[in-house]
């Protein structure tokens, strides 16, 4: 897996296009096509029962994420939902029910946890490292809209109120960034993303993150065994990062 610390962008942001929202129509070919890839899962590495919360997206729950969860506690991780029903994206709302869990959770293991998020999810995991740094062992996002915010996602065109609201959204998240993340992240991202504008999951502003690019579409990133198998390589990264020196 070839991580890069930094992803070269070389275009304006921008919310996907038309057609880049209609190949998320190939999502079912994304999960089929990478069944093969199961052939090879005695070569995935292996986590030695660590503690992982998995967050759903965007109108997601728990369920959503149950292959994600699978892989996970076949590779020797012990894998949980974030048990708060179905993600309806109201973010300061679900901080304030996320932070006390993780906090709990941490408390009860006696060392910090890992947190994968898919899409909105992954968004909420990094501010739940950001804000328990005590308490995150390290972040996997996965096609997660780490820049701006709805701006850049199929969703900012349903706004419920105006342009002017996603750009104070985009401003208030912009400032998050003075208080860096303390944990190694990984973002998992790919440039088919019909969903988050692949560019809006890339965070070169945060020296701890590092960028595994995939190919997939936004829907087959919790369920696409490629994408799932470089989970398992983000969280290993993770950890030895933390174990390095």
């Amino acid at each position: 897996m070839n991580h890069q610390s930094r992803v070269s962008i070389d275009t304006p942001l921008r919310a996907p296009s038309t057609r880049e929202q209609l190949l998320e129509l190939l999502t079912p070919l994304d999960v089929l096509g990478g069944l093969p890839r199961l052939l090879k899962h005695r070569q995935w590495p292996r986590g030695q029962g660590q503690k992982v919360i998995v967050l759903p997206g965007f109108g997601g729950a728990d369920r959503s994420t149950w292959a994600l969860r699978q892989v996970l506690n076949y590779a020797g991780y012990n894998a949980k939902g974030w048990g708060l029903g179905r993600n309806n994206g109201d973010v300061p709302l679900l901080m304030q029910k996320m932070l006390p869990k993780v906090e709990k959770q941490y408390q009860s293991l006696g060392q910090p946890l890992h947190l994968v998020g898919w899409s909105l999810g992954g968004y909420l995991a990094r501010e739940i490292a950001r804000d328990l740094p005590q308490a995150v062992a390290g972040v996997v996002t996965l096609g997660s809209p780490v820049v701006g915010g709805a701006k850049y996602t199929t969703v900012a065109k349903y706004w419920r109120t105006s342009s002017e609201a996603l750009d104070r959204i985009e401003a208030s998240i912009n400032q998050l960034y003075d208080v860096p993340i303390q944990c190694p992240v990984v973002s998992i991202f790919s440039r088919r993303d019909g969903i988050v504008h692949w560019q809006a999951s890339v965070d070169n502003r945060s020296p701890q993150v590092r960028h595994l690019e995939v190919q997939a579409s936004h829907l087959a990133l919790g369920f696409s065994v490629p994408v799932l198998e470089a989970v398992l390589h983000a969280i290993a990264g993770n950890i030895d990062q933390n174990n390095s020196p």
